[in-house]
């Protein structure tokens, strides 16, 4: 979806909203990364209001949020939940990151807007910012996430409409599409750095979106030294 979009939603969405934290991620972490020093580092990728940020934080990660919303980000310092803040697409990041490198890496249902070929793009110059060893956890809506547009989806899983005048697109995965498409990251993977060991994981969850039920896919990268 457009940054136009994202900043109406964001200008329209009340500050002062108690929006409650679910503490999802802190048990996915991997346990040598919660041995931190200072210059252990976290990128929040589409950081929204910053609560994932905030909590990567309160762990002990120096975390850059980026989002592309300039409403986002500005709501997210305001909180107080987002201090060092980067506006930029998912897509772009990898490029605009460069040699940069991170220990853990988050995208919380921020993913699920691109076709599956960019989103298999994004995936691999994502995972490459990771150091080793490194973690990437990003969450997409499930298949069967009726309440939030899946009963709409055509056979590919995607749902298009039309938001002033311009047509978006967000993405339901089933974990066979999720899967598949990470294969092709890690055969890519393996064959740029032969002395790291990349490994993924894919599990069901549900949670509470906005006050909504919802059935999501969590995927979980690992980057290991061999």
């Amino acid at each position: 979806m457009s940054t136009q979009y994202w900043n109406k939603f964001y200008q329209g969405l009340n500050a002062d909203l108690d929006i409650p934290y679910e503490p999802w991620l802190e048990s996915l972490i991997l346990p040598q990364l919660l041995s931190l020093n200072e210059q252990s580092s976290a990128l929040d990728i589409g950081c929204g209001l910053g609560l994932d940020s905030a909590c990567l934080s309160n762990l002990g990660f120096k975390v850059l949020s980026s989002d592309i919303s300039e409403a986002a980000l500005q709501q997210a310092k305001d909180l107080g939940y987002a201090k060092n803040v980067l506006l930029a697409d998912a897509e772009s990041l990898p490029s605009i990151l460069g040699g940069k490198s991170f220990d853990f890496i988050l995208a919380n249902l921020s993913l699920h807007y691109m076709p599956h070929e960019a989103l298999q793009k994004t995936l691999l110059g994502l995972v490459r910012l990771l150091k080793a060893p490194g973690q990437f956890v990003a969450r997409f809506n499930h298949r069967s996430d009726i309440n939030f547009g899946a009963d709409k989806a055509d056979e590919q899983g995607y749902f298009r409409r039309m938001e002033e005048g311009e047509e978006t697109l967000k993405v339901f995965y089933t974990e066979e599409v999720l899967r598949y498409i990470c294969m092709g990251v890690v055969g890519e993977l393996d064959a740029l750095f032969p002395q790291r060991q990349y490994n993924f994981e894919i599990s069901e969850a549900d949670c509470q979106n906005f006050g909504r039920p919802k059935r999501l896919l969590t995927l979980s990268w690992s980057c290991l030294p061999i």
